[in-house]
């Protein structure tokens, strides 16, 4: 087992743990150098539990004792912790020639794509699409391999809600850009493992302006996931060098058809509008005969 597969099994499990495990949980899902490098008794006294209900949480994920925990923790802080990109590229060096490869990425990517519209989930998906529909302003926030993702809901969501934004951190000024955000605003924030500093210390700069905070991420208990007040996640997984952003795409096209539905003849009007507009700067290329 390795950290991503342990952290796989604590978030399932999550949900299913008494009230002091379920701290437990939280405190190693979000201090994982700590767990590699302190003693059961010092990360029980931070986590505020007992050390015999530590040890309980460790041994019910299937460990013989805090050692084996342990150095798991210290095994990804020492290797995969310093190779962000090429630590995922030994899948891709290992494969059997580009056939293989090419096989374990449509596997990998078709799973992706579903992986965050399962029953379970549709009732955040719903849940966002209405706070989404009642911003006034909705932020869409993405970095790096996530930029992407924002770029492709925000321009959905801006064809029918005029309130939409795409935010940029350009020249540093991120966080001065969300100054203009207000209670009653939503800030979409889109990160994945490793977790981009500045989206999270967005989100929780708007957290303490009192802005509605959706997170699209890969885990219900990583650093944007606990400050929002919906999160929807879809799995990364695959070969190659960069996660995959295929489930969170998957995840933004149903939740811009969701909340056009529901801002219903509104929607539909304001979409019906921004086609004129479109159509008056023949922005598009006629149909070829």
């Amino acid at each position: 087992m390795d950290l991503t597969q342990l952290w796989q099994r604590l978030e399932t499990r999550y949900d299913d743990f008494p009230p002091k495990l379920r701290e437990a949980a939280t405190y190693v899902r979000e201090n994982p150098s700590d767990i590699a490098l302190h003693s059961l008794r010092r990360i029980a006294r931070e986590a505020a539990v007992s050390p015999g209900t530590l040890l309980r949480f460790v041994q019910s994920l299937g460990f013989p004792g805090w050692e084996e925990f342990q150095t798991l923790h210290r095994d990804w802080l020492t290797e995969a912790n310093g190779a962000v990109y090429s630590g995922r590229a030994d899948s891709t060096l290992q494969a059997d020639g580009p056939d293989t490869l090419i096989a374990q990425i449509a596997e990998a990517e078709a799973a992706n794509a579903v992986s965050g519209l399962h029953p379970g989930q549709r009732a955040r998906l719903n849940a966002a699409a209405a706070m989404l529909s009642r911003g006034r302003t909705v932020a869409v926030l993405g970095l790096r391999s996530c930029h992407a993702v924002a770029c492709s809901l925000a321009y959905s969501l801006s064809l029918f809600h005029p309130g939409t934004r795409l935010m940029a951190a350009t020249g540093g000024m991120l966080l001065d850009s969300l100054h203009t955000l207000r209670p009653g605003d939503v800030l979409v924030a889109i990160s994945v493992a490793p977790y981009s500093r500045e989206t999270v210390e967005a989100a929780r700069f708007a957290q303490n302006a009192g802005l509605e905070i959706l997170a699209l991420t890969d885990a219900p208990l990583g650093p944007v996931a606990r400050l929002a007040d919906v999160t929807l996640t879809a799995t990364n997984g695959g070969p190659a060098h960069l996660a995959s952003v295929t489930g969170l795409v998957s995840l933004s096209q149903a939740l811009a058809c969701l909340t056009l539905a529901s801002r219903g003849a509104a929607g539909l009007d304001a979409l019906r509008r921004y086609e004129a507009s479109l159509a008056t700067r023949s922005s598009f290329l006629p149909p070829e005969s």
